[in-house]
């Protein structure tokens, strides 16, 4: 699994190391799915994968094929598989795969693929085209180097940022969103899960909110704490909603998210810099208590910080 995910990462690195954030935007995956397929903490689902390679501009078919190879291995676990789970070093890809990935970005980029990947317009004969920049082979070992220190870096996070593609619309901030009632899970429900990656957030509705104030000397709401419920799920997660006011008085902030239950005192934490997009940490079941949100910003022009937290609910 872990030679798959090196696969993915060296084919993201050929594409230019376009930031997950960005290709987010040009795919249906979020972008900590992304991040956790070139992990490779776990194998990615068919789509997931589907939409890595589309982005960076692979060749489905033959990755298609490679997925399925790795899947029936891990199907049939061997001695070799134990090895690779128990702690060493990173695999890298073979030559001749990445042979095939560097033949891949440069043949199957579409010209939206062109773009993202940043290949330079060229004139021609033929109007204004895009083609990849020759890089030598010290490039692409540099990338691969460097794309390897990032998964290892990814690899040691527990939690990654959860981040969504876009910023929110303004059906994201009704209370009762329109979501289908009974959700696709892609996986059980539990404690300090992602509920996108659950697809427990299909039919997430607000249930608690709080703003998030500053006085200067007035008062100001710089974002909202906000508690997401699933009923199918029987979880909640503390989402947290910044206003334009933040990027003004605190445009490189510091947001921790705090979803807590109190009767057994289990909390899960997400703490992260700003980044203009609303963000959501893991969540906690209700079935054994309410649950409360608690978002906090830092800054150095924030003093104290600002903070707000949502009265503790079971849904």
């Amino acid at each position: 699994m872990e030679r798959f995910a090196s696969e993915l990462r060296a084919l993201r690195a050929l594409a230019g190391e376009p930031p997950f954030w960005k290709m987010a935007r040009r795919c249906a995956v979020s972008k900590s799915a992304l991040a956790d397929a070139a992990a490779g903490r776990r194998l990615p689902s068919q789509h997931v994968t589907r939409e890595f390679v589309r982005v960076c501009g692979g060749d489905w078919s033959w990755w298609r094929d490679r997925w399925s190879q790795v899947s029936a291995e891990l199907a049939t676990p061997t001695d070799a598989d134990a090895t690779d789970q128990s702690g060493g070093a990173l695999a890298v890809p073979s030559t001749t795969a990445l042979s095939v990935l560097k033949n891949q970005v440069t043949h199957n980029a579409a010209p939206e693929q062109q773009e993202l990947l940043g290949w330079p317009r060229m004139r021609t004969a033929h109007g204004t085209i895009r083609r990849p920049r020759r890089f030598s082979p010290r490039f692409w070992l540099h990338s691969l180097a460097m794309a390897t220190a990032g998964a290892a870096i990814v690899v040691a996070a527990q939690n990654a940022p959860r981040l969504l593609k876009d910023s929110p619309t303004s059906a994201d901030r009704q209370v009762n969103a329109e979501h289908s009632p009974s959700p696709q899970l892609h996986a059980v429900p539990g404690d300090d899960k992602d509920p996108r990656d659950t697809g427990c957030d299909a039919d997430a509705k607000t249930v608690g909110l709080a703003d998030i104030n500053i006085y200067r000397p007035g008062r100001t709401v710089i974002g909202q704490a906000i508690t997401r419920y699933s009923p199918a799920c029987k979880a909640a997660w503390a989402r947290f909603e910044p206003t334009k006011a933040l990027n003004r008085f605190a445009p490189h902030a510091h947001i921790t998210l705090v979803t807590m239950r109190p009767t057994d005192h289990r909390r899960v934490t997400y703490s992260g810099p700003y980044e203009d997009v609303f963000m959501w940490g893991n969540m906690l079941l209700t079935t054994t208590g309410c649950v409360t949100a608690t978002v906090t910003i830092s800054d150095p022009a924030l003093k104290p910080p600002a903070t707000a937290s949502t009265p503790c609910t079971t849904g």
